[in-house]
């Protein structure tokens, strides 16, 4: 879950510790005074999130969110296609919570899949390969280290649901290779929000 030197995290902690209390002391929250310039700014702002994002993209970036460009250009772009293979995902994520991972194969996990749906899924092979990846990280619990404070991978950071679950607010992402995987959720709550830092 963790792959940078300890050195590096703890350098990443006192900066976040750092700028946390600076912030306190000062009062600098979202919606105080300290923030009015941004409105002007925040107005300027009318095109569309995922374009901005994408024109913004770095070249380092190796982990792309669902919703993006570069992501979806191999996977079905009709309506039917994009609820079935939501579908196929749940299903998925079913199965899966119901096996043990450290034995099973994905192609035993495909077939368990297609027995479940009563039908062939050979051509989602890929598709099915890469969120069973997914799925695998986002089972993975993040580490809590603070009460509003969670540390955890890229996957943690992509499982909607469970930011949700944890109340987070805002995500610190200290890596270029990953993307933003909400790009139009840039302002959230301004008041007992949770942190989740993600490293990879």
């Amino acid at each position: 879950m963790l792959t940078l030197p300890l050195l590096h995290c703890r350098t990443t902690l006192q900066s976040l510790y750092q700028s946390t209390e600076n912030a306190r002391v000062n009062n600098y929250y979202v919606g105080g005074l300290s923030h009015t310039w941004m409105s002007f700014y925040l107005a300027q702002l009318t095109d569309d999130c995922l374009i901005r994002n994408e024109w913004n993209l770095l070249k380092d970036v190796e982990s792309f969110r669902p919703d993006s460009l570069i992501y979806s250009s191999n996977i079905s772009s009709t309506k039917a296609g994009n609820v079935f293979e939501k579908q196929l995902v749940s299903k998925l994520r079913g199965v899966m919570l119901h096996e043990d991972l450290e034995e099973v194969t994905s192609r035993q996990l495909r077939e368990k899949l297609e027995k479940e749906m009563d039908m062939g899924l050979t051509e989602y092979r890929e598709f099915l390969d890469r969120h069973m990846l997914r799925i695998l990280g986002q089972l993975e619990q993040p580490s809590k280290i603070l009460d509003y404070l969670y540390l955890g991978s890229e996957w943690n950071a992509s499982n909607l649901s469970e930011l949700e679950a944890f109340g987070v607010g805002y995500i610190l992402n200290v890596t270029r290779e990953i993307d933003n995987f909400y790009p139009e959720s840039s302002s959230t709550s301004t008041s007992g929000c949770t942190t989740f830092l993600t490293v990879s």
